[in-house]
């Protein structure tokens, strides 16, 4: 992999992590990081960058991380997501819509509430 100076911040992290075990960087960082990790099947950074990300849910971010979550198998992310959904769906609905949902999530939401 190729990094060029606008991705340093996210070489920089994880070197950090790998020679030093720092796990001291944003949401943004974390994006990218997760999945690089799943490329290379780093579990324990792709583990840490899961935390940074389901501590930093919000509605505006939800739609993002879930289809980042989804297509890297982040596990206990979707669990962190699919809880945030349960406890701000009004919330959810009223600022993005239930028609903005992906399917995926659409189904993902009604089979957890059949459980």
């Amino acid at each position: 992999m190729r990094f060029c100076s606008s991705h340093s911040h996210f070489f920089l992290a994880f070197l950090d992590y790998v020679y030093d075990g720092k796990v001291e960087f944003n949401e943004e960082t974390a994006m990218e990081l997760i999945a690089y990790c799943k490329k290379i099947e780093y579990t324990s950074l792709k583990g840490e960058c899961e935390k940074i990300l389901a501590e930093s849910l919000k509605i505006e971010n939800i739609l993002i991380i879930y289809e980042t979550a989804k297509v890297v198998e982040a596990q206990k992310l979707m669990e962190a997501i699919m809880s945030f959904i349960k406890s701000n769906i009004r919330e959810i609905n009223m600022k993005i819509g239930f028609k903005n949902l992906s399917k995926d999530l659409l189904i993902e939401l009604l089979e957890e509430q059949l459980r």
